[in-house]
């Protein structure tokens, strides 16, 4: 008897099942008859758009745990690892980060701050009409 028993796969942009195979054959004086040959083949199914996309943010979250980081990193990186992720998907996250970068430069008294902030607001809206 020669077979192989199901196994299965998970990549990155799909699941594989190989079903196996069973395959019995007899020699006899240097004659080989096949008795049995059962190729049950593989069935692959590709993963849907959001699947992979949560796919990748998982191999982004588990490099958060090499080592040993304490429990604020882990939450520090799991939560950069997910917003990168929607940060490359979703324009409005796009443009929210974007202005919250240009406003987290400015400094100085209350007045400087706000004056800083309008500012740097009213240019973004002005790029974007």
């Amino acid at each position: 008897p020669n077979w192989r028993g199901p196994s299965m796969s998970i990549s990155e942009s799909d699941i594989s099942v190989d079903w196996g195979r069973q395959r019995c054959r007899l020699t006899l004086v240097g004659q080989t008859l096949t008795l049995f040959d059962l190729n049950f083949g593989t069935t692959t199914v590709n993963f849907p758009a959001p699947i992979k996309a949560m796919v990748g943010v998982g191999k982004n979250v588990e490099s958060c745990l090499s080592g040993s980081p304490s429990a604020s990193d882990i939450f520090k990186c799991t939560a950069a690892a997910i917003g990168n992720e929607w940060i490359a998907e979703i324009p409005a996250f796009q443009i929210l980060f974007g202005l919250a970068e240009e406003v987290a430069s400015c400094s100085g008294d209350a007045l400087e701050i706000f004056t800083c902030i309008a500012a740097k607001l009213g240019a973004a809206m002005l790029q974007t009409v």
